[in-house]
């Protein structure tokens, strides 16, 4: 993990030195770390809005405030978190109870090389699938932009995708007769060519998936 990320990071925890515990631990091992701890739901609200944690770390036995709770008031936030029980011992139910209501780990207090792990395994994937969103949205644009420059063309354009119409602008529709692009939708370009020159035009697509001017 890079060390100039700086892990925001938000307790659930009843005992604030056994939180201080886990700061120090991961701040010894290189992990820069920003903290907040809640024990109810008025403190979560608040920590969140004021936090935007990347990491809630939950301990089961708190009593003010339960798992399911917690995940609703996190949820109603918007922003992708990683949700970690934080452990004593490894009790089969209690490890059980966190992964039902949403944890993606469980870290151990008693196993400090377990716990730095495990916390730095969710925050790479929260990373990763962050990241992942910012290029969806990317995407997303890009192809926007591309549907509205073929639009704007005058030219018939369309993309072929092995063989398939993918893309189509207006232009297109209209030179070869189609009322809309869903006629198109699936169908082989071949299709449009003349049996006569059906040979000539897939030399020209395999030149062409050749990189062939």
């Amino acid at each position: 993990m890079k060390k100039d990320y700086v892990i925001k990071i938000l307790f659930i925890e009843s005992s604030l030195e056994e939180a201080e515990q886990i700061i120090s631990l991961l701040r010894n091992t290189g992990i820069a770390v920003r903290p907040a701890r809640a024990t109810n739901i008025e403190q979560l609200q608040t920590a969140v809005n004021e936090l935007e944690p990347d990491v809630v770390m939950f301990d089961p036995a708190v009593t003010g405030i339960t798992l399911p709770e917690a995940v609703k008031v996190l949820d109603a936030y918007g922003r992708d978190y990683s949700l970690l029980g934080l452990v004593n011992t490894f009790d089969n139910q209690v490890i059980a109870d966190l992964f039902v209501h949403g944890a993606r780990g469980v870290a151990s207090r008693n196993q400090p090389k377990q716990l730095i792990a495990v916390l730095q395994r969710e925050f790479e994937s929260l990373q990763t699938r962050r990241h992942v969103r910012r290029l969806e949205t990317s995407l997303r644009e890009s192809e926007r932009r591309c549907d509205a420059l073929l639009d704007s063309s005058t030219d018939a354009i369309a993309y072929v995708h092995e063989g398939m119409h993918v893309r189509a602008n207006q232009a297109y529709l209209e030179t070869f007769g189609y009322d809309s692009f869903d006629d198109l939708l699936g169908l082989p370009v071949l299709d449009m060519i003349d049996a006569t020159n059906a040979d000539e035009f897939k030399a020209l697509l395999r030149g062409h998936a050749r990189q062939e001017k």
